[in-house]
Formats: C-alpha cells, structure tokens, sequence
C-alpha cells in the first residue's frame, strides 16, 4: 500500500541539472589529460617513477575508454534494473497502531531490529559480534586467529580480552567492560528501545529511497544500486544512523537510476586519475575528494540528502514527545492538522 500525501515528504526532482553524460564524461579526458602533463614534467626529475606513472596512466586510459563507451548502455540498463528491484512495502492498520511490511523478509529483521520492534535471534548476533570483531582487528593490524570463523561465543570473548591490544577495540569498549553485563549484550543487544516515531520514520524514509532491501555487514557501510540494496552495520551508539546515510543514495537512485549511474562512474574515473597521480588507493582517493565536492554522488548524498532525511526523523521524534506531553497533560493526542508536508526540496 502506498502513504497518504500528508505522512511523507515527497522529493522534489528540481535539484539535478538536465542530463548531459557527454559533458560530464568529458571532464574525465580533461582530467586525464592534467595528469598526463603532471607525469610528463615528472620524466624530467625522476624518470624512473614516470615510467611507472605513464605504466599506470595507460592502464587508466583503457579503463576510461571501456567505461566511457559503455556508460550510456550501462545507463540504459540502470532504468531496467531500477523497475526490476521496486519492491512492495504494506502498510497494515490495526486498532490505532500501524506497522510496515516489507516483501523481503530480512529487510524486515533489519529494520524492525535497529528500531527497536524486534528482538534479535543469538545466532545472529553471533555473527554480528564476529564479523565487527575480525573489522575492528584488521584495522589496528591485530593478529586474526585462521579458525575465527568457528569461534564459539566463549572463544570469541576470551580472544576480544586477551589480545594485549584490545583497549583499542571500538575505542576502548571491550577495555571498560564489566563483567555485570554479558559482553554480546553490550555489544549487540538482543533488543533496543522501542520509539515509535523511530519506527514510522524509518519505514517512511525506506519508501522514499525506493523501497531497498537492507542487509547487515560488518565495517563499513555501503548502498549498491544492482539490486537496490543497503548494506548496513549496526552502531551501538545509534543504531539507525548507517541505515539514514545509505538511504541517501538509494533516494538519489529512486529519482534518476540513469543520472545516478553515469555520475558514478566519472566520480570513479576522476578519483582513478587522482589516485594514480597521489599514488594512494581510489578508495583513499574518494574520501579524501568526493564527501566535500559540490556535484559529487557522495556530496549530494551525504551533505545535502542525509541532514534532510535526519530533520525528518528529528521531527518525528519531536512531534511523539509533544504527543507524549499532551496525553499526559490533557488525556489526549494533539489534534492533527491536515495537509501536506513540506517537501524535501
């Protein structure tokens, strides 16, 4: 079932210039064409380095050659791919309480978990537990035990407390904790505090970035428009927080799956180029460059998109603090005005 106009923000499609992939992917050749003259000067002082350079700067010209010509078929595809991987959402009214379905079942785990709904099995805690565990030891280059897959809960625990670095682990958490709580109940517990304006905000933004599947993952937080799924982990400190920033994207993807894609991709080239000539990962590359750019996938997402849907989960939560007040006060709701709401410009 579709939401009523007056529940839920409708995105305005007026932020995004007319679609001109031509142009944007021209300014890869220029980018390209930058750092071929940087490699040249580069020949001049060390020509042992610019051998290497001009090596990686043919790899990226036939990279860019590749993608460019493939970008409008890819674009083609995105439109398909976006009417594919629609998925249906029911709202279900009962008695004065309303509660959200999604057709994919794990979807409907994630969400309901992270707002606090519904519990969550051991065994999948376990997991949760061991994927952000192994994460938290690569990044501070800890040794990993070869068998840590068939850890059990006890061995994991006594592996997280022995290893003499583990104060370092989620910023001294396992270091600090008691023994009064069982460490995976700090760490993932079997059910957070209800809200239900976290509940209703949350399904209303999974509409408004198109309804995408929600998986969990440890580490690092990602939206994949194949498939049109979010990838998210669960932060003890907030746990929707990943779910809002990946939301982002898919919002991005809902309006303009073809503008998105093609976007993506010269983002992607250009911090190629920028990596070859910095000499440091691409990934490295679109931290460092993208998250602050103006025109930018991640720019818009997360600097634009993401406050917009956070000031709609705020207002939610202020308007069931309001609500709690008056019932409390007056033995009743507040009287709902009727009307649509400001939309997400």
């Amino acid at each position: 079932m579709s939401f009523e106009k007056h529940q839920i923000p409708k995105i305005e499609k007026k932020r995004r210039p007319e679609i001109k992939p031509e142009k944007n992917l021209g300014v890869l050749e220029n980018k390209y064409h930058q750092v071929e003259q940087k490699v040249k000067k580069l020949e001049q002082k060390d020509p042992i380095k610019a051998e290497t350079a001009r090596s990686k700067l043919g790899s990226l010209k036939e990279w860019m050659t590749i993608s460019i010509s493939s970008a409008m078929t890819l674009a083609a595809l995105a439109e398909v791919n976006n009417l594919a991987t629609r998925y249906n959402v029911e709202k279900i009214k009962h008695d004065n309480e309303i509660t959200y379905k999604h057709q994919d079942p794990e979807t409907n785990r994630w969400l309901n978990y992270i707002t606090g709904r519904e519990s969550l099995p051991r065994e999948i805690r376990l997991e949760i537990f061991r994927g952000e565990i192994q994460q938290e030891l690569e990044a501070y280059h800890l040794n990993i035990p070869a068998n840590l897959q068939d850890l059990d809960y006890e061995s994991l625990k006594h592996l997280a407390f022995s290893n003499e670095q583990a104060n370092h682990i989620s910023g001294g958490f396992l270091a600090h904790t008691t023994k009064k709580k069982e460490l995976l109940d700090q760490y993932v517990p079997a059910r957070l505090p209800f809200n239900p304006a976290i509940y209703k905000s949350i399904w209303e933004i999974e509409e408004m970035a198109g309804n995408p599947k929600v998986r969990f993952t440890p580490g690092r937080a990602y939206y994949k428009p194949v498939g049109n799924t979010m990838n998210i982990s669960i932060l003890k400190e907030n746990p929707t927080q990943d779910f809002v920033a990946e939301a982002a994207h898919g919002v991005q993807w809902e309006k303009s799956p073809i503008f998105h894609d093609i976007l993506e991709i010269r983002d992607l080239l250009r911090s190629g180029a920028q990596a070859l000539y910095q000499q440091e990962k691409v990934r490295d590359a679109r931290d460092s460059h993208d998250y602050d750019t103006p025109g930018t996938i991640e720019y818009e997402a997360h600097q634009v998109i993401e406050p917009e849907l956070q000031q709609h989960l705020k207002a939610e939560i202020a308007k069931e603090k309001l609500a709690k007040q008056t019932i409390k006060k007056h033995g009743h709701r507040p009287i709902a005005k009727h009307g649509p709401s400001k939309p997400i410009s």
